[in-house]
């Protein structure tokens, strides 16, 4: 039961409404064809979107090494047309493993994932139905887009983000995974 401010009370769930709702994502404001829509009304879904503000969308990458690489740093925001942000994975604590392997997450640039959404649209133009990108889609587009920025920014030297300290090669890669992130919160290029 809750408490109205008039001091009557009702059962969550009937009509005479809520005193608050609490939506923790974004997207469930979006309309029906989103997957992760609650089914809020427009008026309502309205005005969560225009307090919220900007969101961006972008998408992130999963990469694993054979091997430990002898990259000089944990995490690093890049000035790179398609990577954002990296960071190693297991540098986090309980995170190392057995050490066989070096884990990477890789964030895209805003720009990035919206010219990659304009060639691949997440909504049937007809039905207005939300089409979920495919694990395929993924692994063969945002995923190897994202490495091979993050190592060919590794290995340049004139203009990567090493300089002339840029390595002289990387273990192989044995795992790559991607998702997209459709409501992330924006904050500055450089953070």
């Amino acid at each position: 039961k809750t408490a109205r401010a008039e001091g009557e009370t009702s059962s969550l769930g009937q009509t005479s409404g809520y005193d608050a709702i609490i939506l923790t994502d974004v997207s469930s404001s979006f309309g029906s064809w989103h997957r992760a829509s609650a089914g809020v009304p427009e008026v309502f879904a309205a005005r969560v979107r225009e307090r919220v503000g900007a969101r961006v969308p972008l998408f992130s990458a999963m990469i694993a090494f054979d091997a430990k690489s002898d990259i000089p740093f944990d995490a690093a925001s890049f000035d790179d047309p398609i990577v954002w942000f990296a960071a190693k994975s297991n540098s986090k604590p309980g995170m190392d493993g057995d050490g066989s392997r070096e884990c990477w997450t890789i964030v895209s640039t805003p720009e990035y994932a919206m010219s990659k959404i304009e060639e691949t649209s997440m909504q049937d133009p007809k039905t207005g139905e939300f089409i979920p990108q495919s694990e395929e889609y993924l692994t063969t587009v945002p995923g190897p887009d994202l490495c091979n920025a993050f190592t060919s920014a590794l290995l340049r030297k004139k203009d990567g983000i090493l300089g002339e300290n840029s390595l002289e090669g990387l273990p192989n890669i044995v795992h790559i995974d991607a998702q997209r992130w459709g409501s992330a919160m924006p904050c500055h290029r450089q953070m």
